[in-house]
């Protein structure tokens, strides 16, 4: 929804990471094999340069992408994480879509029901059913979840890049206000590798700022892009 409101002002290509969506599944999925994963996808459709938005696990991908192809990126934006270690929970979201009865389950509604069990915020659950697909064969997961759990220690982390070749090029930092995502403490990290980073808070907003806050969102990062 956010990528069609940005469509509006100009051209986009919305991106599955490896392991999630339409992409091919892998065993692994380091930051390094991610970022490459955009380098060919880039290459593949003739462009050698573009602006690239990354949220969470999406934003530390375009940050590595920043870092290893620097004259590949025209204009980078991160929304609400920061290049550093971060500690998560996901290790139990995942045991708890693991556990869901795939071949028991009659639709959705019957699945969020069972996923309440364990995951109490009902949005958080709606945003990770959207993974759960039906097809011939009955329901299953687009995600891979084997291979998510597995790299869950490193993607915590942030690739162990030198601070003497940073990114120079124009950054924009977003982070919401109610998020421990992306914090004061953060912003000395951010701007040891990316020298030319603008920081903002996104008030009223979480670590979702885009879905809390779409239009303040998309306010600052058309203003930046043009």
């Amino acid at each position: 929804m956010f990528a069609r409101k940005l469509a509006q002002h100009c051209q986009v290509l919305t991106v599955d990471l490896r392991n999630h969506g339409n992409s091919g599944h892998a065993a692994t999925m380091s930051y390094t094999e991610m970022a490459a994963d955009i380098q060919q996808f880039l290459q593949s459709h003739g462009y050698n340069q573009a602006s690239i938005i990354g949220h969470s696990m999406g934003g530390k991908v375009a940050m590595t992408f920043a870092l290893t192809y620097q004259s590949m990126i025209d204009r980078l934006v991160v929304l609400d994480t920061a290049p550093v270690t971060y500690r998560n929970n996901f290790h139990s979201l995942i045991n708890s879509l693991e556990a869901l009865p795939l071949t028991e389950i009659t639709g959705r509604k019957h699945a969020d029901e069972l996923l309440a069990w364990t995951i109490t915020d009902s949005q958080l659950r709606l945003f990770l059913l959207q993974n759960l697909i039906q097809d011939s064969a009955g329901y299953r997961w687009r995600i891979n979840l084997p291979a998510l759990k597995h790299g869950l220690a490193e993607l915590g982390h942030f690739p162990a890049f030198t601070d003497a070749n940073p990114h120079a090029g124009p950054s924009l930092f977003l982070g919401g206000s109610d998020s421990e995502y992306l914090q004061p403490r953060h912003h000395e990290a951010i701007v040891r590798y990316f020298r030319n980073a603008q920081i903002h808070t996104v008030n009223n907003a979480g670590h979702w700022l885009h879905i809390d806050q779409p239009g303040a969102v998309l306010e600052r990062i058309i203003s930046f892009l043009r």
